[in-house]
């Protein structure tokens, strides 16, 4: 019987996935021996200053399947159409059900116990963007958050009478709605900026040569919106990218995952894996049989 506990080697991305080399076409995989199947849709380019992706996971196996999640960029809503979810982190003295729910930027690893048969649906959205319309100051950080917690939540599809294409579908007109309610919010060009800037590796956040904020401002805005440093930003994001190529490609292999991540070498990816997990990855895909 699987039981609570903090293993420290189950990445998020795999049961998770941030699948940035997936952007162009949506892809379900069956990792069978892990117990689960996920499909995963990314989002329109209309959408995509919001959203990260889209996703339906599916336990398929039969005992309960127990996943430590890994920290990773942005919140997360989760819908769950089937069977339940269990959520717990260092911080908790007892699990939390899950049904329906905000995830705010995650950064400790919280353990995942799912039933079997469960399913569940989740858009990955940038935490910034549905931050700043909030317009609260107080920190999401590991916070479990009610859907009202949303903008513009009276619009947002439930799983009820619904395919995870139609939801999908009815997800990418609610991000457009927000967006368009985003386009007129004074901390617009300083967010987006930021948020360009990890995904090009920038450590340093966006400052004066884009808003006209000071670099000690930005600094602070950051850690407001993101939840973390600058630096621990870009690091998540290129390990994220690291796992899903070395997850998504047969017979690449650490090195060349880390490059794909936009680490200067093997050590480096390998050092930022070990910080979250214990182990190497090497190890754990072989472990877990993750490998495409």
């Amino acid at each position: 019987m699987p039981r609570w506990g903090y293993p420290q080697h189950d990445p998020a991305h795999l049961i998770f996935p941030c699948c940035s080399y997936l952007h162009t076409r949506p892809v379900m995989k069956n990792f069978s021996k892990a117990g689960f199947t996920y499909e995963v849709v990314p989002p329109s380019d209309a959408t995509a200053a919001l959203v990260c992706l889209y996703c339906r996971i599916r336990i398929t196996a039969a005992t309960d399947v127990v996943r430590v999640v890994l920290p990773y960029p942005g919140c997360q809503l989760m819908q769950l159409v089937s069977g339940s979810v269990l959520m717990n982190t260092k911080g908790n003295s007892s699990p939390i059900s899950l049904s329906a729910a905000l995830l705010g930027q995650p950064t400790m690893a919280a353990t995942f116990r799912f039933a079997p048969g469960t399913e569940l649906w989740f858009a990955r959205m940038k935490q910034p963007v549905v931050k700043a319309l909030t317009g609260t100051k107080k920190s999401w950080a590991d916070r479990v958050l009610p859907l009202h917690t949303l903008p513009l939540y009276s619009t947002l599809p439930g799983t009820q009478n619904n395919t995870f294409a139609s939801w999908v579908a009815a997800m990418e007109s609610y991000a457009a709605d927000v967006l368009q309610l985003f386009a007129s919010h004074p901390r617009k060009d300083w967010i987006l900026a930021a948020q360009q800037s990890v995904e090009q590796g920038c450590t340093t956040p966006a400052g004066s040569d884009y808003t006209n904020i000071s670099l000690r401002q930005s600094q602070r805005l950051f850690r407001q919106y993101f939840e973390m440093s600058s630096r621990t930003a870009v690091m998540l994001h290129k390990l994220n990218r690291a796992l899903d190529h070395y997850a998504a490609t047969k017979h690449v292999s650490a090195t060349g995952a880390a490059y794909e991540g936009g680490f200067a070498d093997q050590a480096h990816f390998i050092k930022a894996f070990r910080h979250y997990s214990n182990t190497a990855p090497a190890r754990f895909f072989r472990h877990y049989n993750l490998k495409r």
